[in-house]
């Protein structure tokens, strides 16, 4: 049989082909990777220096007061936050970010020096932040743009639940638990708040990603 001293120009297109795909795949990966891992990281700060913040408040201002259990005002919503947390931020500026056609007509956003931005909202069941990581607001109630990786939610002097008058604390900022179960299960499915492809607010993820050291678990739906 004679040897071969070479390859066709088939094989040579092929193994180019294999080549390309397996390169796709593994900068895809890396990618994502590196996604994640910047991703947790600006979670975690920003808890952390929204915590501090309330924990300096706290000595100049004493225990802070509740939010009004009815919908604060934009104005009032203002006046809260240059009293009892921006002082204590390094930020660079706030602007009216609510949605004329949800709830959230009186939010207020604040974009952080590290380029950052976090909502701020105030309503009966207590108040609601939300954490863009990439500096980027989009309107959270459009379903089209409820992206688990974009968004993280987080609460202050929430109630319970709606029927409830019990308030989870107001000492810190907590990931976002409203009417939360207590079970993992109950993080992924919960039919309004679930972390999971496809729901209609997954408010939940934040609280899953604290559980686990603030990292991204393998079935995170990123």
């Amino acid at each position: 049989m004679k040897n071969k001293f070479g390859f066709t120009l088939a094989e040579i297109l092929i193994a180019i082909v294999i080549i390309g795909v397996i390169a796709t795949f593994t900068i895809h990966t890396a990618h994502n990777h590196a996604m994640k891992q910047k991703t947790e990281k600006k979670v975690a700060q920003f808890y952390s220096i929204i915590n501090a913040a309330m924990r300096r408040s706290y000595i100049d201002n004493g225990i802070l007061p509740e939010l009004e259990r009815s919908k604060m005002s934009y104005n009032g919503n203002v006046t809260w936050l240059m009293t009892y947390l921006l002082p204590y931020v390094n930020y660079v500026e706030y602007s009216n970010c609510g949605d004329t056609n949800s709830f959230r007509t009186n939010a207020v956003c604040v974009r952080l020096a590290n380029g950052t931005l976090f909502e701020f909202v105030s309503g009966t069941d207590g108040g609601d932040i939300l954490f863009f990581p990439d500096g980027q607001f989009f309107n959270s109630t459009n379903k089209s743009q409820r992206l688990q990786r974009k968004f993280f939610a987080f609460q202050f002097a929430k109630k319970l639940a709606s029927n409830q008058n019990t308030i989870s604390q107001t000492g810190f900022i907590e990931p976002y638990v409203f009417t939360w179960n207590g079970t993992r299960n109950g993080l992924i499915n919960d039919s309004q708040y679930g972390c999971k492809n496809g729901s209609k607010g997954p408010w939940f993820c934040t609280k899953m990603l604290e559980l686990n050291g603030w990292k991204i678990p393998n079935d995170y739906p990123w």
